[in-house]
């Protein structure tokens, strides 16, 4: 398994045509499989067209990409350290490896990434694939019982419904369309969300829940 991140992280070496000691060094599998994730976000930017150069921490072009092997500052006085320098759609950006990262979303943008390079789509058109059945967009109302609101709704639809879930506010399910209102946790506010099957599934019963909530103190708002 080494020697296969090792030969992938090679390839990546060649196309910024720089050289790394992680792959001359003796080093701990976890540290090679970052360095690994490292440039594997580094191909698939290049697959999408950026232009890529090894850069020191003076911003000075450099022949070694050097990983580091615990997390650090980004520009640190007393660890030698380069990153990748890129541009893309005429924007610069920089990619650094070893910087202590305490948000899990870069995983899945990692994962996007991959996908947009895999597939060679933008990520509008995967996102198309999957937007297959229309929605309302959110809806706000205003209102001060947003949990007796939302009480009222279940107690109207429940029996109606296939099911209904509080995931994340109340979530009523039917054959075909459903429906979401939750409450914000900022504002005195419910916020409304529908799908249906069809246009004419949509409009129907997104005047219902409207006409509903409407009628049980709420005021929509623009």
């Amino acid at each position: 398994m080494e020697a296969q991140l090792r030969a992938a992280i090679q390839q990546t070496l060649v196309r910024l045509a720089a050289s790394s000691p992680v792959l001359t060094q003796p080093t701990r599998p976890e540290k090679l499989y970052e360095a690994w994730v490292f440039t594997c976000v580094v191909r698939a930017l290049g697959r999408l067209g950026a232009t890529m150069q090894v850069r020191d921490s003076g911003d000075n072009a450099a022949p070694n990409l050097l990983f580091r092997l615990a997390p650090g500052l980004i520009y640190s006085p007393t660890t030698a350290s380069s990153f990748v320098f890129l541009t893309y759609n005429g924007r610069a950006y920089e990619i650094h490896h070893g910087v202590k990262i305490k948000d899990s979303a870069i995983i899945a943008a990692l994962l996007v990434l991959e996908l947009m390079s895999v597939k060679n789509q933008k990520l509008s058109d995967l996102v198309r694939q999957y937007d297959k059945y229309p929605s309302s967009g959110e809806i706000n109302f205003m209102v001060k019982d947003k949990l007796g609101v939302m009480r009222r709704l279940e107690t109207t639809y429940k029996n109606k419904a296939r099911s209904t879930d509080w995931l994340d506010g109340i979530s009523v399910w039917f054959t075909d369309w459903w429906f979401n209102v939750r409450p914000s946790n900022t504002e005195p506010l419910l916020r409304l969300n529908i799908e249906a099957d069809n246009h004419k599934i949509l409009a129907e019963h997104t005047t219902e829940i409207v006409s509903f909530l409407s009628s049980h103190g709420t005021i929509r708002q623009a």
